[in-house]
């Protein structure tokens, strides 16, 4: 798990690199972070409560896509 400061400094950055698991293994941990701090949903699921704080993300290459996605989204919230 990355730190406050790396999360912020990574978004703040921005970096881009060209091999796609190269830019997942930075981008990633960045999503797990803004999902473990900065969210608190909870849902219920087959009568189960599960709680964003508690989702654990496993990367597929298939969500290459998904990660940018989620990262960029984040940075917006983040570099008003």
């Amino acid at each position: 798990m990355i730190t406050k400061e790396e999360f912020l400094k990574r978004l703040k950055e921005d970096k881009f690199h060209k091999k796609p698991q190269q830019q997942i293994d930075y981008r990633l941990p960045v999503v797990q972070y803004y999902l473990t701090n900065h969210t608190n949903s909870v849902s219920v699921v087959n009568g189960v409560m599960t709680s964003s704080n508690l989702i654990n993300i496993k990367y597929l290459p298939e969500d290459f896509t998904l990660v940018n996605q989620a990262f960029d989204s984040i940075k917006k919230q983040f570099t008003k």
